[in-house]
């Protein structure tokens, strides 16, 4: 109907919820209430990043949670619910709250062309790395599918294999100063090739920023771009900024033939921390040399604004 929604978590109260607002223009936002929320009762005590997406009429609300009572990263896994309206109310399957068996967090869906599904997620294993899988419907992995794309610090994954070996590499310069964090994947598909976003550094920090990768097929190999080529999609500076911080963790909305990105930033740019607000910059394509001296096209943001 033309509506956006925008879906943020909050914590103001004794469980987390997902706080919604309403926008005709991605400019003016409404107070539309919240979508999802836990109590004592859920089989879930804490969640964070919520992802919302439509599909064959419902709207499914994805979160990156834990068991109640359970604690560590490897205990992380991708719940759900779900809902038939955008607005809410999303219920989550008191059976089967959760889609996958494996440590993640984060999922990021995507439809190729074809109609195969995927799913982009977060090892929480401890190696912070960017993984596939196919989904045979959007509850239901194929884990023999499952591939890691990515790896902080590393332009590809056979660069990440070589260093396990011993190998001399080149590290990618823009991560190094970073945390080993490779999160908040998101996949965009712009002429035959596949566009491979994410956020890197600490959410608390200036560091947080958006980064790109490219590759020819959906399930790789990806590489990560180079600076000179515009690695860095979105950043407030790793050095800090006087006006904004702690840009990564976003999403993508079309408005149009406008591309735009949504992306977290810091209330207060000195104190930085967890208390974050949304942002909206508009993206474009343009055509860049690569490290080879052919054309390529890559995303590029005159932001944050």
């Amino acid at each position: 109907d033309g509506t956006f929604y925008l879906y943020t978590l909050d914590q103001t109260g004794p469980y987390c919820r997902v706080r919604v607002r309403t926008s005709e223009n991605l400019y003016d936002w409404k107070e539309a209430g919240f979508a999802f929320e836990i109590n004592e009762k859920s089989p879930i005590h804490y969640f964070m990043s919520p992802n919302v997406f439509h599909k064959d009429g419902w709207f499914y609300l994805l979160i990156a949670s834990q068991f109640a009572g359970g604690f560590g990263p490897t205990e992380f896994r991708v719940f759900y619910a779900a809902s038939k309206s955008p607005a809410g109310p999303f219920v989550m399957n008191p059976e089967k709250p959760y889609i996958n068996t494996e440590p993640e967090i984060g999922g990021a869906p995507f439809v190729d062309d074809d109609g195969t599904k995927y799913m982009f997620w977060v090892d929480s294993t401890g190696s912070d790395r960017l993984c596939v899988v196919k989904m045979e419907n959007w509850l239901k992995p194929d884990w023999s599918t499952a591939k890691a794309l990515m790896y902080h610090q590393f332009y590809t994954v056979e660069d990440w294999q070589k260093a396990q070996t011993g190998e001399s590499v080149e590290y990618v310069p823009y991560e190094l100063a970073t945390v080993s964090i490779n999160e908040g994947p998101q996949v965009i598909k712009h002429k035959d090739k596949y566009y491979l976003t994410y956020s890197m550094g600490s959410y608390a920090d200036s560091s947080y920023q958006v980064g790109q990768a490219v590759a020819d097929n959906i399930m790789g190999p990806y590489r990560k771009l180079t600076e000179a080529e515009g690695g860095v999609l979105m950043s407030g500076g790793t050095s800090g900024s006087q006006e904004v911080t702690g840009t990564g963790h976003h999403g993508f909305v079309t408005v149009g033939d406008q591309l735009f990105m949504v992306y977290h930033r810091h209330n207060d740019t000195v104190i930085a921390g967890g208390a974050r607000n949304p942002a909206v910059d508009e993206l474009k394509w343009i055509t860049v040399k690569d490290k080879d001296g052919n054309d390529l096209d890559v995303l590029y943001s005159n932001g944050p604004t």
